[in-house]
């Protein structure tokens, strides 16, 4: 089929796809010829609008954009009540439509349907109009645009603009890497991907983009706002969408490799969970039995319904719980150490100091026992395993044996995930927590002492471990399972398994290592924010915050030289692992 131009008559070669705006209007007269008048209407609109006007209306018709030729027809039509109406009918006719065009003076003269649609070049069948009047409201003007072309062809999108948007709201690295989600970012799970593409648009009128161009760039970027605590367990969910269950079996071949993992980790997931049940219901009172984990991240000030508080860094705060697990729970206080990354880190080093600090309070335990994940830049790493063997070498504590167990990767819920939860629902309750006092607050409770630390409680720390050493014991840190310390004993016990009955001994320490160690405090003074943090949170929250929590972010410390830990790669921490 050839085109004809609306101008000439000459004939043009149609592209394969319109996409200029003369290629579509082209298309469009191809499409949509003139058609033939009505010959035997009553109202005989053939003698009212002459041939050459039908023509010059068409083509006037077609020049226009999609909503203008909508503005033009709606323009041309009345909408009426049918005669003799009668509201409680069911087969009433909704309206009735009265088309009207203009002849060469200027006139309108009403005219019908077919008549009217053949000069715009649609069939007397066509639906344009009723759907035109069907979709406009009663009593507009003119009728409703369409969403065509809204958001514009997918090369056109601002693509680095939505980056940098969602980059403005600060997504932040947990206070640990899992195996499972290495280099994964998360946003406050206040946020949702509705508001953000809200936002955007709001910042954007001329270049909106639809919820899922803007989703598809947050997924590009990693970043989730799911809550740590309730991640599944990648081996377990990738065996799920692997392997069909019939009655509660696995359709698989013989031999299967990854469901031979996936039995193998179900009995080390049981036999941890057995264990940890165990011991928290053998009671004694020269033991002590607590499990160990860190909120997930925390950032300050924490208010709501404060939208400046998306786009602006904020101070990120930890808190370290050492909770005690079944019985332990009537007769022990969980132990909370908090503090904030103007005072010091997340590091290794920085974990491992609350730990002493904890194993300090239970000075008077005969045996400690710790349930922790396997998280190895906090719990299962050199430097910790150094000052436990230090620590139960001194006079600090009276502890026969320092015993840390590791429940399995993905299964790891226990008693401080608990006091987690409290914690959370009392910040929900309490809404605005504009400083460190107001979440040392929110934290201390009936049975919980929330202890803040201080720039002199971090030690500076470091793995005193023999590389030498642990190469011909051909032993593995991710390996072990259970770790044991014992006083008068240089070397480490540990086991590959719960259900193992004896331990194995592996001297790891360094020769020239002298127990027990000094410790010397880390830092001179706070760590302090970048100055740049500070400056902005004081610009934008602290005018919104009572003026009785704004002394507290006048008096933070600040560092040039620090990095900003919602940005942090932490990769310095494989070298302690």
């Amino acid at each position: 089929m050839l085109y004809s131009c609306v101008s000439c008559d000459a004939a043009v070669v149609p592209p394969k796809r319109a996409r200029t705006r003369e290629e579509k209007l082209q298309r469009n007269i191809a499409t949509h010829p003139l058609l033939p008048p009505c010959r035997d209407c009553l109202r005989r609109c053939w003698e009212k609008v002459a041939e050459e006007q039908r023509k010059l209306i068409w083509q006037s018709f077609w020049k226009l954009e999609k909503h203008g030729r909508d503005i033009f027809v709606y323009s041309s039509i009345e909408v009426s009540e049918p005669a003799g109406f009668k509201p409680d009918a069911v087969h009433n006719r909704a309206y009735v439509i009265a088309y009207k065009l203009t002849d060469a003076m200027g006139r309108q003269h009403r005219v019908c349907r077919t008549f009217f649609l053949a000069t715009l070049g649609y069939k007397a069948t066509a639906s344009y109009v009723n759907e035109l009047v069907r979709k406009t409201p009663i009593g507009s003007p003119v009728p409703v645009p369409d969403g065509c072309g809204r958001f514009g062809p997918p090369s056109s999108i601002d693509r680095d603009g939505i980056i940098a948007h969602i980059r403005s709201f600060n997504p932040f690295l947990p206070h640990y890497r899992r195996s499972h989600a290495p280099k994964r970012l998360y946003l406050p799970p206040e946020l949702s991907i509705r508001f953000m593409v809200n936002d955007y648009n709001d910042r954007n009128p001329r270049a909106t983009v639809s919820y899922n161009t803007y989703r598809r760039e947050v997924n590009k970027l990693n970043i989730s706002f799911a809550r740590l605590s309730k991640e599944e367990c990648e081996l377990c969910k990738t065996l799920s969408l692997s392997h069909s269950k019939i009655l509660g079996t696995r359709n698989c071949i013989e031999d299967c490799e990854a469901c031979a993992r996936q039995r193998e980790h179900d009995e080390l997931k049981m036999e941890a969970r057995k264990v940890y049940q165990e011991d928290g219901e053998h009671f004694s009172e020269d033991l002590i039995v607590r499990s160990v984990d860190m909120q997930k991240v925390i950032m300050l000030p924490l208010m709501p319904g404060v939208k400046s508080t998306n786009f602006t860094k904020r101070v990120l705060v930890f808190h370290e719980t050492f909770a005690p697990v079944g019985k332990y729970k009537a007769a022990t206080p969980t132990l909370s150490y908090l503090w904030h990354e103007g005072i010091a880190g997340r590091g290794a080093e920085d974990i491992s100091s609350a730990f002493i600090h904890a194993l300090r309070e239970d000075r008077d335990k005969s045996h400690i026992v710790y349930f922790t994940d396997n998280c190895s830049s906090q719990n299962k790493n050199w430097i910790l395993f150094s000052q436990l063997a230090s620590l139960i070498n001194s006079d600090e504590v009276s502890a026969e044996t320092i015993t840390l167990k590791f429940l399995e990767a993905g299964h790891t819920f226990m008693s401080a995930d608990s006091i987690h939860a409290d914690v959370e629902k009392r910040m929900k309750a309490m809404k605005d927590i504009c400083d460190f006092n107001d979440f040392q607050n929110c934290v201390q409770h009936h049975n919980i002492r929330a202890i803040a630390l201080k720039c002199t409680d971090f030690y500076r720390l470091q793995s005193r471990k023999s590389i030498a050493k642990l190469k011909r014991a051909r032993v593995q840190i991710s390996e072990m399972r259970v770790v044991q310390f014992r006083r008068r004993e240089h070397s480490l016990f540990y086991k590959i398994r719960h259900s193992d009955e004896e331990f194995t001994t592996v001297d790891f320490l360094l020769t020239k290592c002298k127990l027990p160690m000094e410790l010397k405090t880390s830092h001179d003074g706070d760590r302090g924010i970048p100055p740049a943090k500070k400056r902005r949170i004081l610009k934008n929250l602290v005018p919104l915050m009572p003026t009785t929590r704004a002394q507290f972010w006048h008096d933070i410390a600040t560092n040039e030289n620090v990095k900003d830990l919602l940005s942090e790669t932490e990769d310095e921490t494989d070298e302690m692992r």
